[in-house]
């Protein structure tokens, strides 16, 4: 949420565009240094360890997110997932897949 608040389009409710640079910067920091720094504290690992930690280039990850707000709703996904919606039993796509190769 605070990268999502932190782009240039959130303050003036560009919700779309907010949403799309927050995955940038979000697939930036995990390519990062950073994004090493942070994994090898979910594995519980400090820096005195000399564990050398691989991130994969050919594997991917999924995310979806919706932002809600008083009159909309704003979906974003990345990878192969889905978001529904279900309404009086019935199931509404919020979202359509997304492959890297795709334009979306």
């Amino acid at each position: 949420m605070n990268i999502l608040k932190s782009t240039s389009f959130y303050a003036s409710q560009q919700y779309e565009k907010a949403l799309s640079e927050a995955f940038k910067k979000v697939d930036e920091v995990i390519n990062s240094s950073e994004g090493e720094f942070m994994l090898k504290k979910l594995r519980g690992e400090n820096s005195a360890q000399n564990n050398e930690i691989k991130i994969s280039k050919g594997t991917g990850c999924t995310a979806n997110v919706v932002l809600i707000t008083s009159d909309s709703y704003f979906v974003a996904n990345a990878g192969d997932s889905r978001s529904s919606l279900c309404r009086k039993g019935k199931a509404f796509d919020l979202s359509i897949d997304h492959k890297p190769e795709s334009e979306e």
